[in-house]
């Protein structure tokens, strides 16, 4: 179905990371060496700058456009890193990539904006394009609310390491 949210990872064990189920409770069916690739695009409603978070255990990195605005890779325990891009009143195209090593796993994705103070990004603000396009144009026609995804189950423990592996399932 379609991924309404970005936030919150569900484990094989039915265990949650992080503070949405942007899975709507589909289960990764293991606890270790996953990832998953979403992207979309995201209307912020003011020109200016916009500053992205991501707290993630393990690694995690987003894109918007062609910009790596957060580097969050590696394994490590939950932790926060952000980083900050002007844009235009609009749509923009978004990628997120999270991987999961071992041990604890979780994904939050925060924004900030002019007159948005930090907050999970809104499920009203996220959109993609049927059939899914990677870093496609910006402000697209014809897009629909969700997000597209691929999972990926592979060993590794850098975001790095999804590049290549098989794509176990993707969808909307």
């Amino acid at each position: 179905g379609v991924q309404t949210s970005v936030n919150g990872v569900q484990d094989g064990d039915g265990n949650y990371g992080g503070t949405q189920t942007w899975l709507n409770g589909r289960d990764t069916g293991r606890n270790d060496a996953w990832g998953y690739e979403f992207f979309g695009y995201v209307n912020v409603p003011t020109t200016g700058t916009y500053t992205f978070y991501t707290r993630s255990d393990d690694g995690s990195v987003m894109w918007i456009g062609m910009t790596r605005v957060v580097s969050n890779d590696g394994p490590h325990g939950f932790d926060e890193q952000q980083g900050s891009i002007d844009l235009a009143a609009g749509k923009h195209s978004f990628v997120i990539r999270v991987k999961q090593g071992i041990g604890g796993f979780g994904l939050d994705v925060n924004y900030a904006g002019p007159g948005i103070g930090k907050q999970l990004i809104p499920d009203a603000v996220l959109t993609t394009l049927n059939p899914p396009a990677t870093r496609a144009p910006e402000m697209p026609a014809g897009d629909t609310q969700g997000v597209f995804y691929k999972y990926f189950q592979v060993g590794g423990t850098n975001v790095g390491d999804l590049a290549g592996a098989p794509i176990v399932a993707n969808g909307q």
